[in-house]
């Protein structure tokens, strides 16, 4: 057999019979929770009903509430979904597509979409085109 170099002697001793791997184990034991009880002790996605009856109330323990999460104020306008969309594909000066990025972080803007569905918003305001 070949001479063994460090990686193998490090393998050798983390991985033998004497020795098994084991997967540890949580302190506080293991609870079974559902997706729904997970979202609402994150506070995200508003109120979620329960979905069964919560049990420390009935057994006379304290219950344990979870932390108020504030919510967080959006900049910019808000997203409008009007309609069917299709797919547009243009080119555009190599420079441009640069001003318009920069505009993006400027304006706090989540993509250069939106700022392109602005300026034609605007044209067609500006044109009378209903």
């Amino acid at each position: 057999m070949a001479r063994k170099d460090l990686f193998d002697k490090v393998i050798d001793k983390q991985f033998t019979e004497s020795s098994p791997v084991t997967i540890a184990k949580p302190v506080g034991g293991e609870r079974p929770t559902s997706f729904e009880d997970r979202r609402r002790a994150a506070g995200s996605f508003g109120s979620v009903p329960p979905s069964e009856p919560d049990r420390s109330t009935a057994s006379g323990s304290a219950a344990v509430q979870p932390a108020v999460v504030q919510e967080e104020k959006k900049t910019g306008r808000p997203r409008v979904r009007e309609g069917e969309t299709m797919n547009m594909n243009f080119k555009i000066q190599k420079e441009l597509k640069h001003k318009l990025d920069e505009l993006k972080v400027k304006q706090y803007r989540s993509s250069v979409t939106d700022l392109m569905l602005e300026a034609i918003r605007d044209l067609l305001t500006k044109y009378g085109v209903e």
